[in-house]
C-alpha cells in the first residue's frame, strides 16, 4: 500500500478515535509526495476527518501551502454542504405539496445520522427515492423548479421508456443556476434481483430526521446499513469515504442487533454484500467486527474472495474507469458477478451487460417499431466505446486520455 494511502486511512482511524493519533505523526515524519496525496483525497472525498487529523496530530510537519490547500477545500466543502442541505428541504417540501411521499437518502440525511453534524461528510449528488408511480410526477416538480433532466439528455420513446425504468434506477438532474445534481431514485441498484426491497418497504419503517428546522422522513438505522453496504459492494468499495460512512454508522449506534441485521440480509440474499463492507470497515478503520458477520462470513466463502477483490481496488493506484484489457476490468466485473450467490440474480447480470444500452439510443436513434435492433448493435458500441480512440465515447470513459493507456 503507498504510504500515501497509509496516511489517509491513518487519518480516518484517528477521526474515529480508534487509536491516538493512529500514527498520523509518524507517517508525517516520513517523505509523503503530497500532490498524490491530495489526488487521493479528492478521489476517496474524504477531506473534513483528513484536514483535521491532520491538523491535530501533525499540523507542524505539513507544509504551509499544503495545509492551507487542505483548509480550503475543507471550508469549501462546508459551504457546500450547507448550501445542499437547504435546498434538499426545498425540493422535499415542494414534494409534499404534491402529495409525492420522498425518502432522501445519503446526503446530508446521512451525514447526521452517521456523523452528527453536516460538516463532516462529503455531499455530492442529492439522492431522493420515490414510488415508481409517482417518479413522472416528480420529474415534473423538478423540472418546475428549474432543473434539467442530464441522465439521459435526450427525450425518451415510450419503448425507450419502458426499458429504460426495467433496467435502470434513477434519472439525474441539474440546476445550473444553483449548480446543484438530484438523482432521482424508483428503486436501489439498476441490475435486477440485486437488491430486492422496494422503496414502500423503506417508507413502512421511515425514521424522522430534524434537517435545518424541518422534518425529514429517513431510512430506518437498519435499511441504511443495507443500503450503504449494497451500494459500496457494487462500486467495489472504490472511495473510502463510503467505508467511513459505516464505521462511523457503527460507532454512533452501538445498540444496533447484528444478528437481527445479519439475518435480515441473508433471507434478502445480500448478506455477502453486508459482511463484506463489515470486514473492510474493520481491516481498514478498525471498527468492531460483530460475532454474526464473522460467522456469516464463514460459512459463505463468497465474502473472501469479495473482500479480496476489493482490497486489489482500492490499492490499485489507477483510476476507476478500467480498459477491458486490463486486470482491474476484470476485478471488477468479477466482483459484480459474485454479489450474491443466487442464479436469478447472475441471470440477470448477464442480461443486464447483454441488453440494450441508453447510450445507443441517443448515438443511434431508432423507430420503437425496431427497438430489438438495439441488442445486435451492443456487441459493436462495446468494440467502439473501448477501442476505437478519440471518440466522444472513449473519451467520456477514460477521462480524456487518448494514449492508450487508464
Amino acid at each position: 500500500m503507498p504510504s500515501e494511502l497509509r496516511l489517509l486511512i491513518s487519518c480516518l482511524r484517528a477521526a474515529l478515535g480508534r487509536v491516538e493519533d493512529a500514527g498520523v505523526s509518524a507517517l508525517c515524519r516520513r517523505p509523503v509526495d503530497w500532490d498524490s496525496f491530495i489526488k487521493l483525497v479528492n478521489r476517496h472525498r474524504v477531506i473534513s476527518p483528513v484536514y483535521l487529523g491532520l491538523k491535530q496530530f501533525a499540523g507542524d510537519r505539513i507544509p504551509e501551502a499544503v495545509l492551507g490547500d487542505l483548509e480550503s477545500r475543507y471550508r469549501w466543502n462546508a459551504q457546500q454542504v450547507l448550501a445542499k442541505s437547504a435546498e434538499l428541504v426545498r425540493i422535499v417540501n415542494r414534494f409534499g405539496e404534491k402529495g409525492i411521499e420522498a425518502l432522501p437518502f445519503k446526503g446530508p440525511v446521512l451525514a447526521l445520522k452517521a456523523y452528527g453534524d453536516l460538516g463532516s461528510r462529503h455531499v455530492g449528488d442529492l439522492d431522493i427515492m420515490v414510488a415508481p408511480e409517482q417518479a413522472l410526477e416528480a420529474e415534473g416538480v423538478l423540472l418546475k423548479e428549474g432543473y434539467r433532466r442530464t441522465h439521459p439528455a435526450f427525450e425518451l420513446t415510450p419503448k425507450q421508456k419502458l426499458a429504460y425504468i426495467r433496467s435502470i434506477h434513477h434519472f439525474g438532474y441539474l440546476s445550473q443556476e444553483r449548480r446543484i445534481k438530484v438523482e432521482l431514485h424508483w428503486r436501489f441498484g439498476s441490475i435486477r434481483h440485486l437488491f430486492p426491497l422496494r422503496f414502500h418497504d423503506f417508507w413502512k419503517d421511515r425514521q424522522t430526521i430534524k434537517l435545518g428546522g424541518a422534518d425529514l422522513a429517513a431510512l430506518s438505522l437498519d435499511h441504511t446499513i443495507l443500503l450503504l453496504c449494497t451500494h459500496g459492494a457494487i462500486h467495489a468499495w472504490s472511495r473510502l469515504f463510503w467505508l467511513n460512512d459505516v464505521a462511523c454508522l457503527m460507532k454512533k449506534h452501538g445498540t444496533i442487533d447484528w444478528h437481527r441485521l445479519t439475518v435480515h440480509a441473508s433471507r434478502l440474499g445480500i448478506g455477502r454484500m453486508v459482511a463484506e463492507g463489515i470486514i473492510l470497515s474493520n481491516l481498514f478503520l478498525a471498527a468492531p467486527l460483530p460475532d454474526p458477520i464473522r460467522a456469516f462470513s464463514e460459512k459463505d466463502k463468497g465474502v473472501e474472495r469479495l473482500v479480496k477483490t476489493s482490497l486489489y481496488l482500492i490499492t490499485h493506484n489507477k483510476p476507476r474507469f478500467y480498459r477491458p484489457s486490463t486486470p482491474a476490468y476484470w476485478h471488477s466485473k468479477f466482483n459484480l458477478f459474485m454479489l450474491r450467490s443466487d442464479q436469478k440474480y447472475k441471470l440477470g447480470f448477464c442480461f443486464h451487460h447483454m441488453g440494450a444500452s441508453y447510450g445507443d439510443w441517443s448515438r443511434f436513434p431508432l423507430p420503437d417499431a425496431i427497438f430489438p435492433i438495439y441488442y445486435l448493435i451492443r456487441p459493436y458500441s462495446w468494440l467502439f466505446r473501448w477501442y476505437i480512440r478519440g471518440t466522444e465515447i472513449y473519451l467520456k470513459k477514460t477521462g480524456g486520455r487518448t494514449n492508450g493507456a487508464t
